[in-house]
């Protein structure tokens, strides 16, 4: 079964992991067709493993092992991404260069609904354990939404660009 991976916070703060020392991780896991798409922690990768939990535990176990940090790791089925894609809940918005399209990956879904306390960011849709935003980065920074994210979701959950996800559907 094909996998995605998505590794909270690497190569940001003092967490780096070469992408190629990553890749070693996860044939050392047995996982086959590893492939890394950015430097951002996206990993595709096989594994006749069913269960997405018992994935994340190896893959977070195996992280700390090698290079001695935790990192949080969500893992979703490939089908799911695409699915999730396909569905695309920013089809009816127009994008431009100050506008920024999120999706937050969650362990479970959010005990209420939030809303943000300026107009910087608005909540599309919480659909696939996965939040879709929108961020005007003429009002707010990047950052300033992340804090946000982690003040209301918890530090479990981990974030990517529209784009980005696209990019790993490609692989």
């Amino acid at each position: 079964m094909k996998y995605i991976a998505l590794l909270r916070g690497i190569n940001v703060s003092g967490k780096k992991v070469p992408m190629k020392d990553l890749v070693v991780c996860f044939e050392q896991l047995d996982y086959a067709n590893i492939k890394t798409i950015l430097n951002t922690g996206n990993v595709v990768f096989e594994s006749s493993k069913s269960s997405t939990l018992d994935l994340v535990t190896e893959i977070e176990s195996k992280i700390k092992t090698k290079f001695g940090f935790e990192v949080l790791v969500q893992v979703r089925r490939f089908e799911e991404l695409k699915k999730m894609f396909d569905e695309n809940p920013f089809k009816n918005l127009t994008h431009n260069l100050d506008t920024h399209w999120y999706v937050t990956f969650l362990n479970q879904p959010p005990p209420k609904t939030l809303f943000p306390t300026d107009d910087s960011y608005k909540f599309l849709s919480i659909s696939h354990n996965a939040l879709f935003t929108t961020l005007d980065r003429t009002k707010a920074k990047t950052t300033d939404f992340m804090s946000f994210l982690d003040k209301n979701f918890g530090r479990s959950v981990t974030t990517r660009n529209w784009n980005t996800i696209e990019k790993i559907l490609r692989n």
